[in-house]
């Protein structure tokens, strides 16, 4: 019985070993074709909104109470962590990511905001986003200081056939401080008309 058991786990661990390194590559393609493209859509449709939201909330919270009293001027209070996720974790406001893209790096290609990939376990992988080596507006002394610090962790984990983004790893400076009582997508993109980001309506 444990030999059988312990071929059953070797067998699973090839099988997840061999999705991850024939799929990994596509679909960071993918997610970069929809980039290109302004598509919204398909790029709400690569993310696991509901675990997303629920991951950024204990994370979130969790970096909260370690950073204690020294965090009070960083991030949201610890009773707002979980408006604030709920108000930004959205697949509209996909459209405010396309529209800053747009104003600020204008001419940079989307591999530009890749740092690294890698292998996330148990069974994931992992896209590190960072700020442009170069190409985007200047940020100044403190920001160049910074700058190394700019980075987010994106996780996709296998959701039925498909893989999907379930965790966001932000530096706790990076997470908005507030909510606002109009929609996100209204407040910071006044003017935009964001219907071009979205070819047909957003799926969650």
């Amino acid at each position: 019985m444990l030999r059988i058991i312990i071929t059953v786990l070797i067998a699973f661990n090839l099988t997840a070993g061999a999705v991850y390194f024939f799929s990994k590559d596509r679909v960071i393609a993918e997610v970069i074709a929809a980039a290109q493209a302004r598509n919204a859509t398909a790029l709400s449709a690569r993310i696991d909104w509901e675990g997303l939201r629920v991951f950024l909330k204990e994370d979130i919270s969790k970096m909260k109470r370690t950073l204690g009293s020294k965090g009070g001027n960083v991030g949201p209070s610890l009773s707002q962590v979980n408006t604030v996720v709920d108000y930004y974790a959205q697949p509209e406001n996909l459209g405010l990511l396309y529209y800053y893209r747009d104003l600020l790096f204008p001419k940079l290609p989307e591999k530009a905001f890749i740092d690294s990939t890698g292998f996330f376990p148990p069974y994931g992988f992992y896209v590190v986003l960072t700020y442009p080596a170069a190409g985007g507006p200047a940020l100044g002394d403190m920001g160049a200081l910074m700058k190394d610090r700019l980075k987010a962790r994106v996780v996709f984990r296998l959701d039925g056939l498909t893989w999907k983004v379930s965790e966001l790893h932000l530096p706790i400076f990076l997470v908005p401080r507030q909510s606002f009582s109009v929609p996100a997508i209204e407040y910071f993109g006044r003017g935009v008309h964001f219907d071009k980001y979205w070819p047909e309506n957003p799926a969650e």
